[in-house]
């Protein structure tokens, strides 16, 4: 399962001037694109990957599941959590579109 989050980005940005060229060119995706959505995104594992919706909006897409498991992994990890493990994976339904 995934979620996806759109972002209206300031049109004065750097950020903003990329995602308009990008949309305007029918660019789908690139790796200044990729390289945007990791600049945003420091830090997240898994890397959420990035796509222009037909509004010119930049949206991000992350693997829930994956995520879920990476912060259980994280937090075997520490020393003050005994125990930890997710209680539901949720499952695209069979059919669904990614």
């Amino acid at each position: 399962a995934q979620i996806a989050l759109a972002l209206d980005l300031r049109r004065d940005s750097a950020a903003g001037r990329l995602v308009r060229r990008s949309a305007h060119a029918g660019q789908q995706p690139s790796n200044e694109l990729a390289a945007l959505v990791k600049k945003l995104c420091v830090g997240a594992v898994p890397q959420p990957s990035g796509r222009i919706n037909n509004r010119g909006q930049l949206v991000l897409t992350i693997d829930i599941a994956a995520l879920t498991l990476d912060l259980v992994e994280r937090l075997k990890r520490r020393p003050d959590v005994e125990y930890a493990q997710p209680s539901q994976i949720v499952k695209p339904y069979p059919g669904a579109s990614p």
